[in-house]
């Protein structure tokens, strides 16, 4: 144990005395999935249910479109999923690399296709949950990056990868324990940005709220006919009448030296992150070169400046 300076509290040594470091492969049976395209040959066959990488996400699965294979009773008795069952992608894109969940016995028969791991403990050693949070954690995943098979924007592990990864190993009451607080740290974390959302949806409402008091109700149109008449001292007029009108003339993308000035140039990016607000500042500046060998023109702003 190591007292931190200045602290009450006490860091101990990791792993803590008890637990135990073990590769995957040696207390988990590592199974790959079936083969699209593969020959069945004389064996009899029927169509399931299969998980693909698409299906298989960060701690949840997304089952919305679930393609079917054939496959034989001999395929289908060995690549069935059961409740518990850890399901791991072997990469592609970085952000797939090692991204996995648990089998919750969403459905009442499915396989898994090769680019898919599926792991399964004995429950009375191994707790599931735990072993999911373990690898999902930072340290599970720069283990999967620092051992991939990396090519340019794809990174991919294999079954021996996977089998030599170093897994922490309390006993399955500590498991149980660790895994039951990691359920309610999570569950309070869902339920703080689903009223993080609420609350969102409340402000949004409020701001439309009051564009519709400042506006007596009335939606403005740039249609005719004008709607009726307006409210008592209110008049409709047209867009063109009281402002100058313009359309974006573009500098050449291939003049590299029309652009990075000092003129703000308010682009369509500029306008998704401000919708609504007023703009501050722009993503791209363009230069007095820019603005001659175009068809733009500068226009007045309030209080415009660069940000440095």
């Amino acid at each position: 144990m190591t007292q931190a300076k200045g602290d009450n509290w006490s860091q101990p040594a990791f792993p803590p005395s008890g637990w135990q470091c073990v590769h995957l492969g040696k207390v988990g049976e590592i199974v790959s999935g079936v083969t699209l395209g593969r020959k069945l040959g004389g064996s009899r066959a029927r169509k399931v249910p299969y998980l693909r990488v698409a299906n298989v996400k960060d701690a949840h699965l997304d089952l919305s479109d679930v393609y079917e294979v054939e496959a034989s009773e001999e395929e289908i008795e060995k690549l069935r999923l059961r409740v518990g069952d850890l399901l791991l992608t072997e990469g592609g894109d970085v952000d797939k690399l090692g991204r996995g969940t648990l089998w919750q016995g969403e459905l009442p028969l499915c396989i898994h296709q090769n680019h898919i791991f599926r792991v399964r403990f004995d429950p009375k050693q191994f707790s599931p949950e735990f072993i999911s949070a373990q690898i999902a954690s930072p340290c599970g995943k720069a283990y999967f990056l620092a051992h991939a098979k990396q090519t340019t924007g794809i990174a991919t592990i294999n079954q021996g990868v996977l089998a030599r990864f170093p897994l922490i190993a309390p006993s399955i009451t500590e498991q149980q324990r660790i895994a039951s607080i990691l359920r309610g740290q999570i569950a309070a974390v869902e339920r703080a940005r689903a009223a993080a959302g609420v609350r969102l949806e409340a402000a949004n409402a409020l701001a439309n709220g009051y564009l519709r008091d400042a506006f007596n109700g009335i939606t403005p149109l740039s249609v005719r006919p004008i709607p009726g008449p307006g409210l008592k001292g209110w008049e409709w007029q047209l867009l063109r009448d009281l402002a100058r009108l313009e359309s974006g003339h573009t500098p050449s993308r291939y003049r590299p030296e029309w652009w990075g000035g000092s003129i703000p140039w308010l682009a369509l990016p500029d306008i998704r992150a401000f919708h609504g607000k007023v703009a501050s500042d722009t993503v791209e500046f363009t230069n007095e070169h820019g603005i001659a060998n175009s068809s733009s023109r500068v226009l007045p702003c309030l209080n415009f400046r660069r940000f440095v």
